[in-house]
């Protein structure tokens, strides 16, 4: 190659002509340049099918607080790839900013388990005309074996939700790290986890909570 420090990102028509064969030529990719936060979750859950998380770019614009998404959730949905923002920053008021500084420093936190994770959908699709669901998504890193598992609460008729884990280690104890009043962190066996699964409690509506879960 001749430019080996060329980094190509590709986007086409807001990502509705990104594929696989296009893929295989850039680095990275661009989901969509489309700014309603009440697609962007229905568009960052489901481009993880098909695409790993460290070529999904995607970015916070006009973080706006509604049932279906907190201001907080606005900023997680773009850690589902990589996470980026974009529009009048510098307009954002302090409370606003407040979020968007404390998801940066856990998203630096958790990167490098998701740039090398394997991707479970724990939940269906949103249906984002009518979101009346729990979504979830557990990125696995099979080397450290650490996982980080994103739940929003995106319109669900309950404030409680039990999620069955994937691809853990039965008899290795993990240390579950979750917000007190969320969840009950602690040790909890590989195997509790994929079969009985882990209790979430949405602090409100439009919520979302970060789990991450280590080998102890």
């Amino acid at each position: 190659m001749n430019y080996p420090d060329l980094v190509v990102e590709e986007c086409s028509s807001g990502a509705l002509r990104r594929d696989v064969s296009a893929a295989v030529y850039a680095d990275t990719g661009w989901l969509c340049d489309g700014l309603e936060n009440n697609k962007n979750l229905a568009i960052n859950f489901g481009a993880t099918y098909v695409f790993p998380p460290e070529t999904c770019n995607h970015f916070t614009a006009y973080p706006e607080a509604s049932d279906y998404m907190d201001l907080q959730a606005c900023f997680t949905i773009s850690m589902l790839g990589q996470m980026g923002f974009t529009g009048h920053v510098s307009k954002w008021d302090e409370h606003t900013r407040r979020y968007a500084k404390e998801q940066v420093a856990l998203y630096r936190k958790i990167r490098p388990i998701l740039r090398s994770s394997d991707v479970y959908h724990l939940t269906d699709q949103v249906d984002w005309e009518s979101p009346k669901t729990v979504e979830a998504v557990q990125y696995t890193d099979n080397q450290s074996d650490c996982s980080i598992v994103f739940v929003f609460h995106a319109g669900a008729p309950t404030m409680t939700f039990t999620l069955k884990l994937r691809d853990l280690k039965p008899y290795v104890n993990y240390q579950v790290s979750i917000l007190s009043g969320v969840g009950a962190s602690g040790l909890m066996k590989g195997a509790e986890l994929m079969t009985e699964g882990l209790k979430i409690s949405f602090p409100n509506r439009g919520a979302s909570v970060v789990v991450q879960i280590r080998p102890d």
